[in-house]
């Protein structure tokens, strides 16, 4: 096929083949193209909805390169996480954190090759993307019955599995005004990132096991808590953090979430 026969094809798809100047890149991307989005795009669902990629509509699902590898999602999931987090950590991003020598890896470095909002082509079309009013975003959620506080309690129970020696201190945390509920739970999330990094030096546990602390609890919630001034949603984002945490550690969970949460 001639490089006038690709740029037609190519250009049919949607690929900006003056881009490419070398023709095998632009064939790839072309056989790439042609795939599902969920054979393409390193995830299979949205990171929000859990929606699987060729299931969400052509005119929202969206895809980006970030750390050398393809990712998709529906574009209000992504524009519900920009507008809510101060720092927008890839979802995914664990999965590659683990490979990384420590030493290479300070928290900034870490936000700046994690963070999508780093992702300048992505965050422009995040930023301009406008829902149309007969399709709600896909990660808003209806309110509950329940007050916060009681939505709050109740969840966070159940992601210690009614352990009752922390319902006192989580009580008196969520009483506390925005910016002390920061502090106090930023403070804490230190103590047992220390606690676990003992843990790991013993062997008690393992290594990848602090790094899913380290990612999915304390990264996530010191760096984007800090912009949600917002009582009801930071304690929502607060439950988000936790049961992402939950579902990524597994039987672990429990007994950490326990400790940041002991005197």
């Amino acid at each position: 096929m001639t490089r006038a026969e690709l740029n037609t094809l190519a250009g049919g798809l949607g690929i900006p083949y003056r881009e490419y100047k070398n023709k095998r890149l632009l064939l790839d991307e072309i056989e790439r193209r042609k795939q599902t989005p969920s054979k393409r795009c390193y995830n299979a669902t949205d990171p929000c909805t859990l929606e699987p990629l060729d299931d969400i509509d052509p005119a929202y699902r969206i895809e980006w390169t970030q750390f050398d590898h393809r990712f998709g999602a529906d574009i209000r999931s992504l524009k519900y996480m920009f507008e809510h987090n101060e720092v927008a950590i890839l979802p995914w991003a664990i999965d590659f954190y683990s490979g990384i020598p420590r030493d290479s890896m300070t928290p900034e470095i870490f936000k700046q090759t994690f963070d999508m909002k780093q992702n300048t082509e992505l965050s422009q079309k995040v930023e301009s993307f406008q829902p149309r009013d007969d399709h709600p975003p896909a990660s808003s959620v209806p309110e509950p019955e329940m007050s916060i506080d009681s939505e709050f309690l109740h969840s966070m129970e159940a992601l210690m599995d009614s352990n009752p020696y922390g319902y006192g201190v989580i009580l008196n945390i969520i009483g506390l005004p925005v910016p002390a509920m920061y502090e106090n739970l930023s403070g804490r999330l230190m103590r047992v990132l220390q606690v676990l990094h003992q843990y790991a030096v013993d062997g008690e546990i393992l290594q990848i096991q602090l790094d899913i602390y380290y990612c999915y609890c304390y990264l996530l919630y010191t760096s984007n808590g800090f912009g949600i001034n917002d009582r009801t949603e930071h304690l929502r984002y607060v439950l988000r953090v936790f049961d992402q945490f939950a579902a990524v550690m597994g039987e672990l969970a429990p007994f950490i979430t326990s400790l940041i949460f002991m005197e």
